[in-house]
């Protein structure tokens, strides 16, 4: 019985641990396909109001958004990502959620820098970038021949990097007030992205009027050609296929790993006996696994060391600092008795819990 419980354990161990560094890897891929594909959301449009722009704006319609994208990415970055985690409340945030964007979005902090450990966060950042840079899209999109380049820019990074953010914070976090009050869901952004973009287009559009030489003085509306119906009609074509991956990114993909905890015993089916141990039985061994694989590792390890320098046993060597290398392999002998090593989030030995003794020069 106490084989076949070790067994089990092993194997759950080694599955808990394969299944979580998979579904590591998976949530990682899934966020990084869509970042592409909404890239092209920004080439139909640039496609498409360049086709729909008369020949005299073409340069000015492409530049634009060009720049909105430009713009979007580093301002998304220093203020408008610490604005989704500090303001899911509302217009004033509370002292914990400050302190959230503070630990969580702080453009020059821990978890915004380069960080192998983790790797998650960064694409998911990438991920909401793009969603505000559809805003300054859907925005553009609505001003052709409309406005200068250096207004809309500055109009895109308020719509990109803080209007719709707001929007954001209070019906897509996890926090937010219409989600925690109202019970509100918005899983295609219909609400959040476009409707938000769609308002602030209207209301720069009433002030702005209509593009000029539309109408004449008697009223009367004239129809302005755009400059290449194909440059239109493959905008739309990449801006169709580019919210497949909008649509993609608006899911929270599960990345969480497998565990025992939440398996079912009931379903355990133990083979070559006519009883199975106890789930309590199974979560002593389990618990006696996770207390031993420390040890196991930093023997592995250990002996790696050892085998690394055999070489200086030689005896047809002769090494003026002998006495140092035969102390350096005793201090590795030594190692197991006196050290306390830890696993670390993965499952694999935390070098930072084990002092190892200095090789020789």
């Amino acid at each position: 019985m106490e084989e076949q419980l070790l067994e089990l354990a092993n194997k759950l161990a080694a599955l808990e641990s394969a299944a979580a560094a998979t579904n590591k890897v998976t949530a990682e891929m899934y966020y990084y396909l869509t970042i592409p594909l909404m890239v092209l959301i920004h080439a139909g449009f640039l496609a498409y109001e360049m086709g729909a722009s008369r020949m005299k704006n073409v340069l000015s319609s492409g530049v634009k958004n060009i720049l909105a994208f430009a713009f979007m990415i580093p301002t998304f970055y220093f203020f408008g990502w610490f604005v989704y985690w500090a303001f899911p409340n509302g217009l004033i945030p509370s002292a914990e959620n400050w302190q959230v964007a503070i630990d969580y979005a702080n453009p020059v902090g821990a978890v915004m820098g380069p960080n192998l450990a983790d790797n998650a966060t960064g694409v998911f950042w990438g991920a909401f970038t793009l969603f505000a840079c559809t805003t300054a899209s859907i925005f553009s999109g609505s001003v052709i021949e409309r406005i200068r380049v250096v207004p809309f820019v500055i109009l895109a990074i308020i719509l990109g990097s803080f209007a719709w953010v707001i929007a954001a914070a209070w019906g897509w976090n996890a926090g937010g007030w219409m989600v925690t009050g109202l019970g509100y869901h918005d899983f295609g952004a219909a609400g959040v992205v476009h409707m938000i973009a769609g308002f602030f287009a209207l209301g720069v559009l009433i002030n702005l009027g209509p593009r000029i030489g539309k109408f004449n003085a008697d009223g009367s509306a004239n129809h302005i050609s755009g400059h290449k119906l194909p440059f239109t009609a493959t905008g739309l074509m990449l801006i169709i296929v580019g919210f497949w991956g909008f649509l993609m990114a608006c899911a929270i993909f599960p990345g969480e790993g497998w565990s025992w905890a939440g398996f079912d015993y009931k379903d355990l089916d133990w083979q070559g006996k006519s009883t199975k141990p106890t789930e309590a039985e199974i979560d002593a061994e389990l618990t006696k696994l996770n207390n031993t694989e420390p040890m196991r590792l930093l023997r592995l390890e250990r002996n790696t060391r050892l085998t690394a320098c055999d070489w200086t046993q030689s005896r047809d060597l002769t090494l003026s600092n002998d006495t140092d290398w035969k102390t350096y392999r005793q201090a590795l002998r030594d190692l197991p008795a006196s050290a306390s090593p830890k696993l670390d989030a993965n499952g694999n030995l935390d070098m930072s819990s084990v002092t190892f003794p200095t090789e020789p020069s």
